[in-house]
């Protein structure tokens, strides 16, 4: 438990969370095994972060996954992708409450074939 402790302790004196960072060494590990430029994955979110109209009446839990794509992680500290997802997890909670079919419609286009996970 100590070690978990100190490192909790360098992501605060870093000003980036632990759940960031995890973040960023595991887009570093689905780099390193399918040689994806910008490795994806799903994120787990509670759902109780976002504000709409009747989530306080809301009984049991309001889960999701949702896509994760990180920047090219090639060269790049996990410090500074951790930063990097720190800003992009909170820009995402007004999506915590999206069905993952309107989100792949909206990632569909011509260039993109393939997934909406790679890991």
């Amino acid at each position: 438990m100590s070690s978990v402790s100190a490192l909790q302790d360098k992501c605060q004196a870093a000003g980036i969370s632990l759940q960031d960072t995890v973040l960023a060494v595991w887009g570093r590990v689905i780099h390193e095994l399918t040689s994806s430029e910008q490795p994806a994955f799903g994120v787990y979110h509670t759902g109780r972060s976002a504000a709409f109209e009747g989530g306080d009446a809301l009984d049991g839990p309001g889960v999701n996954v949702l896509p994760m794509r990180l920047p090219a992680v090639e060269g790049v500290s996990v410090r500074e992708v951790a930063r990097l997802l720190q800003v992009e997890m909170g820009r995402r909670t007004k999506f915590e409450q999206t069905r993952l079919r309107d989100i792949v419609s909206w990632t569909l286009d011509e260039e993109r074939k393939g997934p909406l996970f790679n890991a």
